[in-house]
């Protein structure tokens, strides 16, 4: 199977040392089969581990492939911002760490790509999940759904991206809510926005950062930043 378009996958990466050659490999080997033209980014978030000097040492492995860094931990939005800004394919796709690529996940995307502007896929379970993080997960979704009327399944999970769309849609947060406020500015905007089932995969190191207050309290502080922009 080859892609009928160009495709830039972002990855990133912030202390991701036990994973991070393991999970770039993935993606790759199933990219490399789906789409002709394609590079990977790899950012990394200015990681206090081995992550940057892993990647260093098998990017000759791993054909168009670069690694960009950022000078200063910036969050989740900031990274994927320094990999969009150094993408150059037709469609970019942003792939969490603990959560690579395989052809089964990929294929939907692909088939899907070329009537659409952006993809948001939703996870048909989530993995690894506490009852406490469902209750966060459930909680945020239906408050992004009434705040802002976007009727969407899931608003914080893989997207692809048609890069031209960011010729009008601009984000302002840094952590996860910008996922959601690139969908929202994308629907007014009136981009076409598709949604996919994908599943999750069991996370294997760390803590997912939506079991964490601190992560909690910023997306709010992040969603009333947002809004209060928006009423300037």
């Amino acid at each position: 199977m080859s892609g009928p378009f160009s495709l830039s996958i972002v990855i990133p990466a912030y202390n991701e040392e036990e994973i991070i050659v393991s999970s770039v490999q993935q993606t790759m080997d199933a990219v490399q089969a789906a789409v002709a033209d394609f590079e990977i980014i790899i950012v990394d978030d200015c990681s206090r581990d081995s992550t940057k000097a892993l990647i260093e040492a098998n990017l000759d492995k791993w054909p168009s492939t670069r690694l960009v860094c950022n000078a200063q931990n910036g969050g989740f939005g900031a990274a994927v911002w320094t990999g969009l800004q150094a993408a150059t394919k037709e469609f970019v796709l942003c792939v969490p760490v603990d959560s690579p690529m395989d052809a089964e996940t990929l294929a939907p995307f692909i088939a899907a790509a070329p009537t659409t502007d952006v993809i948001s896929s939703y996870r048909v379970k989530r993995v690894g999940y506490t009852n406490r993080m469902r209750f966060n997960s459930w909680a945020y979704h239906k408050l992004i759904g009434w705040v802002f009327g976007l009727k969407l399944k899931d608003y914080n999970w893989i997207h692809l991206y048609r890069r031209a769309i960011f010729d009008k849609v601009h984000y302002q947060s840094r952590g996860i809510f910008m996922m959601a406020e690139v969908l929202v500015e994308a629907n007014k905007h009136g981009y076409r926005i598709a949604e996919i089932p994908v599943g999750q995969k069991q996370r294997m190191t760390g803590i997912a950062t939506s079991a964490k207050l601190s992560t909690i309290l910023f997306v709010l502080e992040e969603m009333y930043a947002y809004l209060k922009r928006k009423k300037a």
